[in-house]
């Protein structure tokens, strides 16, 4: 996590983008467009080669880190003692089912972008900018919201329940069908408790980073130990006595009979 930050600030910073956002707000949509077509021009190698190391990172050598994170996480839940070279050493079987998880993640989100701008296009052409952009807005939080929730316990999973990748996203889904209430009050408050070093970084300055850091390993650690009490807790649940089949009827009514000759 710390390094695909760094590489998205690094993006930010090389590309100059900030500055490039305040000048396009000032400008009609006309202008912005143009403005940003010509940005893009400009820029086209430094944001290939910086959104390549991104991707890269993110999806290949970030994911080495992040496995040994989760590992330990899936430890700490589950209350084991392991010595961290042992830890380390199991992180690597999730290696590859976690570049693939991320893979799959990003496809999904990627082709809910690809629907949303076909969309716009769609409204564009048949309604005012404005209009369409309210529309495509409220079809975006409908269509993304439920992505977002069913795919968030993915990594707790794969982990805990030991799955493909695919598999994961399937159970993750699952897991959210089950409990859509209790998810999305829970992703809520992650998400409003995760603001808050933006709210305050002009009060702490770097401190932010460093609060940044302990609120994610805080929301996957508690996503990692809700997820695993919820299946201890199904799985300790008392199965109900069935009642008896017709079969076993007959059978204890056989018995009384010959009990009684």
């Amino acid at each position: 996590m710390v390094i695909e930050i760094s590489l998205l600030l690094a993006l930010v910073s090389i590309t100059n983008l900030i500055p490039q956002m305040e000048i396009l707000s000032k400008l009609t949509e006309s202008e912005q467009t143009l403005q940003l077509n010509k940005f893009v021009a400009e820029n086209l190698t430094k944001i290939v080669i910086s959104t390549g190391l991104f991707i890269l990172i993110s999806f290949f050598f970030g994911a080495s880190m992040a496995s040994f994170k989760f590992t330990l996480f899936k430890e700490a839940v589950q209350q084991k003692k392991r010595k961290l070279i042992e830890t380390f050493k199991e992180s690597k079987k999730f290696y590859w089912r976690l570049v693939k998880l991320r893979i799959l993640t990003f496809l999904i989100f990627l082709i809910a972008l690809i629907v949303a701008t076909v969309v716009l296009s769609l409204l564009n052409a048949l309604l005012n900018a404005i209009t369409s952009q309210k529309i495509l807005t409220v079809l975006s939080i409908l269509l993304l919201a439920p992505i977002f929730l069913s795919i968030y316990f993915r990594n707790a999973a794969l982990y805990l329940d030991n799955l493909t990748s695919t598999k994961s996203l399937k159970q993750s889904g699952s897991f959210f069908l089950k409990n859509k209430t209790k998810v999305t009050l829970i992703v809520l408050i992650i998400i409003l408790i995760s603001l808050i070093p933006f709210k305050i970084e002009e009060y702490i300055g770097r401190f932010s980073v460093i609060l940044m850091l302990l609120i994610s390993i805080w929301s996957n650690l508690f996503i990692f130990n809700l997820y695993f009490q919820s299946k201890t807790s199904t799985k300790n649940q008392p199965i109900k006595n069935k009642k008896p089949t017709a079969n076993k009827k007959k059978i204890t009514k056989k018995k009384i009979t010959k009990k009684r000759k």
